[in-house]
C-alpha cells in the first residue's frame, strides 16, 4: 500500500467507512448513529469498544446461520491496536440470551517499507459455519476487494498529504483511539531516537479515554 503505516492504523480504528466501502459486506447498524465509544490505553496499546442495539444482519451472514433476515441481534464490536506491527477487531453477533456469539476476527499485519510505503497482511476468520464452503468462497470475494478498495483511497489521501502538505484538522470524540495510536507511535519512536512523523492533528475535540 502506497500510504505511510500510520493512515493505516487511523483508518482501522474507524469503522464508519465500511457501509461506504462494502455495502454488501456491512450490518445495518454501522448505518445509525453509532453508540459511545469506550476507549482503553496503555503506554503501549490501546483497545476500543462498541456494543449496538439490535439490527438485522448483513444478507450473507443470516444465510450462513440459518437466521430470518428481518430477525434483530446485537453487536459488539472491539479494536485493538497490539503494537505499531499488529491491529485486530472483533465483530461478535449475540445470538440468544445466553451470550453465545457468531465471531468474526480481522487480523491486520503492518510493515513500514518506508515513510509513505506500507507492506499489509490481513485475515479474515469466522467460529461459524466453518464448514460451508459456500460461505467462504462469499466471504473471499467481499473481503479481497474491499481491502483493494481501502488500499486505494489511503493512496489517495497520502498523495494530497505529501502534495498539499499537512492541514489543520478538526477531529471529533471518535477520533480519539487513533489520536492515541499516533501519540504512542511518536513516543516509541522518540525513545529510539529515530525521526518522529509530523503531528497531523492540531484541533483536537476527543473524549477522555480511561488509562489502564
Amino acid at each position: 500500500v502506497r500510504a505511510g503505516f500510520l493512515l493505516l492504523h487511523e483508518s482501522f480504528a474507524d469503522v464508519t467507512k465500511i457501509p461506504v466501502l462494502v455495502p454488501e459486506v456491512s450490518p445495518s447498524v454501522l448505518q445509525m448513529i453509532p453508540p459511545p465509544l469506550d476507549v482503553e490505553v496503555t503506554e503501549t496499546t490501546v483497545s476500543l469498544a462498541r456494543r449496538y442495539p439490535p439490527g438485522p444482519l448483513p444478507d450473507w451472514q443470516a444465510r450462513s446461520l440459518g437466521r430470518p433476515a428481518d430477525e434483530d441481534f446485537e453487536h459488539l464490536q472491539e479494536g485493538h491496536f497490539l503494537s505499531p506491527a499488529a491491529w485486530v477487531d472483533y465483530w461478535d453477533v449475540v445470538l440468544d440470551g445466553s451470550g453465545a456469539c457468531a465471531r468474526m476476527r480481522f487480523t491486520q499485519l503492518v510493515t513500514p517499507v518506508d515513510d509513505s510505503v506500507t507492506r499489509l497482511q490481513w485475515r479474515v476468520s469466522r467460529d461459524f459455519s466453518t464448514g460451508d464452503s459456500a460461505t467462504t468462497a462469499q466471504l473471499a470475494e467481499m473481503f479481497a476487494p474491499y481491502y483493494a478498495t481501502l488500499a486505494a483511497a489511503l493512496e489517495t489521501m497520502q498523495r494530497v498529504i505529501d502534495e498539499d502538505g499537512a492541514a489543520t484538522e478538526v477531529n471529533v470524540s471518535s477520533d480519539v483511539a487513533a489520536l492515541r495510536v499516533r501519540q504512542i507511535v511518536q513516543a516509541m519512536l522518540a525513545e529510539e531516537d529515530g525521526p518522529a512523523p509530523p503531528a497531523r492533528f492540531v484541533t483536537r475535540r476527543s473524549a477522555p479515554a480511561r488509562s489502564g
